[in-house]
This record gives structure tokens, sequence and C-alpha cells, in this order.
């Protein structure tokens, strides 16, 4: 078996956080005449997105899984029957009568699922993450019929009832793709409404409009669950005025990839207005639209949000500025319907967000010549549904350069988000 450990001593090498020990897409444990613990929340070992713990006659065995198709065949007796023959000695399972109890960590809710002796009926228990509440309780069946079609009505009833199980996602999963989590698109949204409102280089009101934007992540957010993430906020084309206010646009794409399977998409759109109401104050309205979602994790959704910024400046020293970032903003999901899938995560949070700035130039480099330095901290909360992560600082570093036909620039970033891992950011505006 092969598992990684999770002490997370955070360990900063090349700026990567590493566990030791790679994991499969499936590892397992298998006892005999012992009965496995309960999965804690924390986990020491992580065996991947969906861990599974199934026993049946004082024997028990734990298979984890990253993506939720795979995580569901696990209730069909016939796989049942198949995992005990092959990770356990025992192999007098009958997969049409012996009774059988699965929990399932579901990406940090508690499933608890059973077959009684004798019976096609399989009961079905999900609770929150802290166990205070039943958020689902149901049968699927009938008696007289076989158990793979209880496991089949588990699986319509999960497409068609999802909105529960994701409301609850969002408070539970620190890397849902839609919303609850810095690296979620509702999160993501509020990235881009602030990186345009604070316009951390200033390079976007001194060179050409049109901006391309990349950017990578890694991240272990909870129990050395590793995301790796791609964000290309490409083709972001803000109109200057002579009153030195623009329109800003931007489509941001991204891509995401969870213990390396379980794969998330997302693609959004965006709108805001830059007021310079003083030479050093400025005030961003902005409105995004999101949608996203993953198979693999079993997650879907829509987010709609409006945001406020304001960017005031402090010149510190002839050269050195102080810049001073504030933002309100809320977001929204909105129901979302895709063939067979109705979710709706049903989530209203209002966000602030508090920036402090420092830009310097650093002259003229004999590689780069003319360059700009900045660095930045930035405080996140997040009010009203519970959310999985409410609270999150983020501290980065960014270097820039204008061109010397002063219409071409560039930018390079690093970012380290709590709850959020490392960034790397490379922007080309011309």
């Amino acid at each position: 078996m092969k598992v990684k450990y999770c002490s997370k001593p955070f360990l900063l090498v090349a700026l990567w956080v590493f566990c030791p020990i790679p994991v499969n897409a499936a590892c397992t444990v298998a006892t005999g005449d012992q009965t496995l613990p309960t999965l804690a929340a924390e986990h020491i070992f992580n065996i991947g997105v969906y861990s599974t713990d199934l026993q049946a006659q004082n024997y028990s065995y734990t298979v984890g899984f990253n993506k939720l198709d795979n995580a569901i065949d696990a209730f069909k007796s016939g796989q049942i029957e198949q995992n005990f023959r092959e990770k356990t000695d025992f192999d007098n399972f009958d997969k049409a009568h012996s009774p059988a109890s699965l929990r399932v960590d579901f990406r940090g809710l508690n499933m608890w699922a059973d077959f009684a002796a004798n019976s096609s009926i399989l009961n079905l228990k999900v609770h929150s993450a802290d166990g205070q509440k039943t958020i689902v309780d149901e049968q699927f069946g009938h008696v007289g019929k076989n158990r793979e079609q209880a496991v089949d009505e588990l699986e319509d009833y999960l497409k068609k009832n999802a909105d529960a199980l994701l409301h609850e996602l969002a408070a539970a999963s620190k890397y849902d793709p839609i919303a609850g989590n810095p690296n979620s698109l509702a999160n993501r949204q509020i990235d881009n409404d602030a990186a345009i409102a604070f316009d951390y280089l200033g390079l976007r009101s001194l060179v050409a409009p049109a901006t391309f934007n990349f950017m990578f992540g890694s991240d272990e957010p909870s129990d050395c669950i590793d995301v790796k993430s791609f964000s290309i906020p490409f083709l972001g084309y803000s109109h200057q005025m002579n009153s030195g206010d623009s329109i800003n646009f931007r489509l941001p794409l991204h891509f995401s990839r969870t213990e390396g399977e379980a794969d998330a998409y997302s693609a959004g759109v965006g709108i805001s207005y830059s007021k310079k109401v003083t030479d050093k104050w400025t005030v961003t309205p902005g409105i995004s639209y999101g949608i996203g979602g993953s198979v693999d994790l079993g997650a879907v959704g829509q987010v709609v949000s409006v945001s406020l910024g304001s960017n005031y400046v402090f010149s510190l020293t002839e050269k050195g500025k102080l810049s001073m970032g504030n933002m309100v903003a809320y977001y929204q999901t909105i129901p979302l319907k895709l063939n067979d899938v109705e979710a709706d995560y049903d989530i209203k949070n209002s966000v602030l967000r508090n920036s402090l700035m420092y830009t310097h130039p650093l002259g003229q480099l004999s590689l780069f010549g003319d360059v700009i330095l900045s660095t930045y901290v930035s405080d996140t909360r997040v009010f009203g549904d519970e959310v999985a992560v409410d609270q999150y600082n983020e501290f980065g570093i960014l270097v820039g350069k204008v061109n010397k036909d002063q219409q071409t620039a560039w930018g390079a970033g690093l970012k380290y988000t709590t709850d959020g891992g490392f960034g790397l950011s490379w922007s080309y505006t011309f």
C-alpha cells in the first residue's frame, strides 16, 4: 500500500510543499478479525478524495478513489465481493445475501450505507462534517429485486437531489471547485475583481490596454489532497479614457486536477469600470459571471458576483508608493441543470478584502532594463452561509517592466495564500 504521510511540515523546498510518498489512484488497507477505526476529518494518511471503509462479518478493508463514479461503484455488491476476495482472506461473502456496511468520507461529509442480511434494501445516511446534522436519510431498492438496482437508484438520486450535498460540501471541502475556498470559482471571481481594482504593478494604466495573463498554482488544502490548477484570465482588455477612467473586460478560464485524476473546469466573464476620483484615489465597481464543474468531484454550478473596490495611493518617497486597497463584494450561486444533473449550491455570501501594496521602481537592471517591484499582503473574510474557509491571507511579490516602446509590458509574480497554496503568474500587456 502507498500512502502520503500528512503531518504537513510545510518544507519550503523550491517554494513548494511536498509530502514524502506519492499515492496511487486507489490505495487499500485490509484486515482480518478487526475493525478499522473511523477516519477522522484530518487523516494521518491520504488514500484519495473518496475514502471508503467496508465491513462484513468482522472483516474490513479500506479503499480510496479520486473519481465519483468509481466511489459509487464501490457500493455494488459484485464489487464488494470481488474486493473482499482480493484484499482479505474472507471468501464467503454472498453478494445477494451477506450483510455489509460502508462508510464513505465524501469529500469531508460522512456517508453511511448498509445492506442488512438477506435484504436488497440499501439504507443511506449522510451527516454534516461535524456530525451534528443529518443531511440525507433514504432507502433505495425494493424487496425481491437485486442489490445492483438499489445502487442504480442511489446514483440517480445523487444526480437529481444534489442540492443538499453541494451546500454542505462548500462548508466541508477545502477543494470544492465551485464555492467555499480560495481556489473555488466564487473566490477566483473576487480575486479577478480585486486584481483590476488594485492594479498591483500599475502597468494597466501605463501601456496599451490588452492583457494576457497565465497562472499556475499548487496546493494541498487538507488531508494532503493535492490540487494543481491553471488559470488563464486571457483576453483582458481595458479601454482608457482621456479622463483617466477605464472600462475593463476579462474572460477567465480555469482548469484544476485533484490527486492527479479528478478534473474540474470553469469559464466566466467580467466587466468593471474604474473611476479616477482624484489623482491618488480610484473606485472600481464590477460584475462577474462564472460557470464550472467536475464530473469526477460531483460538482457543478454557476456564480454571479458584484464588487466595489477602492485603491488609494500614498507617496512615501520620491518614487516609492504605498497603496491601500479595499473591496466589498457579494456572490451568489444560481441553479444549473446539465443533462440529467440538477444542482444548486444555494450560497449567498458577502466578502471583505483589504490589501496593502508597496511599489518601487528598481531602475535599470542589466538584463531587463527599467523594472518595477511590488509586494503586497491581503486579508479576505467571508460572511453569510458557512464555507470551509471563511478567512485567508495572501502574500505576494511581483516584478514588471514597461518596454522602451511604452506600448508593451510584462509582469511576473509569486504568491502564497493560506488554505490556498502557492501560485506563479505571468502577464503580458500590449
